[in-house]
């Protein structure tokens, strides 16, 4: 009978003792928010552990006190955005929220205003996931479908960057402005006082001319248009060439708003000059 009862109370002291060390082990909700916090500042970009966070704090009652960093980087945060001008000042102000984050990675505010920066800065893949946390974090706002529509329309605005972006399409816009800035200078005259020469836009050709003493103006070469920058060769002799014209190089240079050409030259014996032809309007 005693040796019964001893091992009861063996039992009994057995069950306490594992129940005293599992109650020391135990976390309390403010302990593992704690560490989730500390582990998601060590890997900032582990979304699944922000996910975890924000679903921790909704079941804390009562809710955690948002951390004083938090708000500081909050703060900062506003004010930047405020100064906005360029993609720099947008990333800048990007950094502060993300720093309030790190504080307070449940903090619903501060992922709405980081994901209206990067929409603005053109970062649409991070743009829609920090509004997904927001909503996340304040599944009852106000705003909700409105914040619904948001990320859709970045969405369509990250669809239609990746399609821009793709080199058919680079290709297709860089000759579209180049056809365009063909239409702008097309039927322009330019004139050079240096040597008294002539260059007429026709379509995609420059026309070469100039004021030949008893003969008055006479164009003398034509060659395509390739670029703002176009090379012309000596063509091959004529039945009254005009000496310089087969023995010259040039390059033509049209300025970006179209108003001259600057036309540099390499003759046969080395000689290099430059020269500058003025629209007349």
């Amino acid at each position: 009978m005693k040796y019964a009862t001893g091992k009861i109370l063996s039992a009994i002291f057995l069950l306490l003792f594992c129940a005293s060390v599992s109650t020391a082990h135990a976390q309390t909700p403010q302990q593992a928010l704690a560490r989730y916090i500390s582990d998601l500042q060590k890997s900032p970009n582990d979304y699944a552990l922000r996910e975890r966070i924000i679903k921790h704090v909704q079941t804390m009652k009562p809710a955690p006190a948002v951390p004083e960093e938090a708000r500081r980087y909050l703060v900062r945060g506003k004010a930047a955005f405020k100064g906005t001008r360029e993609v720099k000042d947008f990333n800048e102000a990007a950094e502060e929220f993300k720093k309030a984050l790190l504080y307070a990675p449940w903090l619903a505010e501060g992922y709405y205003n980081l994901g209206i920066i990067q929409d603005k800065a053109g970062l649409y893949a991070d743009a829609m996931q920090n509004l997904k946390f927001y909503l996340m974090a304040a599944p009852n706002a106000p705003d909700t479908e409105k914040v619904k529509d948001l990320i859709y329309e970045i969405e369509y605005r990250q669809e239609k960057a990746s399609k821009e972006s793709n080199p058919a399409a680079i290709a297709a816009k860089k000759q579209n402005e180049y056809e365009d800035w063909l239409r702008k200078i097309d039927g322009r005259r330019y004139i050079c006082r240096q040597h008294a020469g002539v260059i007429d836009v026709m379509g995609k050709a420059f026309v070469l001319g100039g004021w030949v003493q008893n003969e008055g103006y006479r164009a003398v070469a034509r060659f395509e248009i390739t670029g703002r920058v176009s090379s012309y060769l000596p063509p091959p002799p004529q039945p009254r060439p005009i000496s310089w014209v087969n023995q010259v190089e040039g390059t033509y240079t049209i300025s970006d708003d179209g108003e001259r050409i600057t036309q540099h030259l390499r003759y046969a014996d080395g000689d290099v000059r430059d020269y500058i032809f003025i629209w007349q309007r």
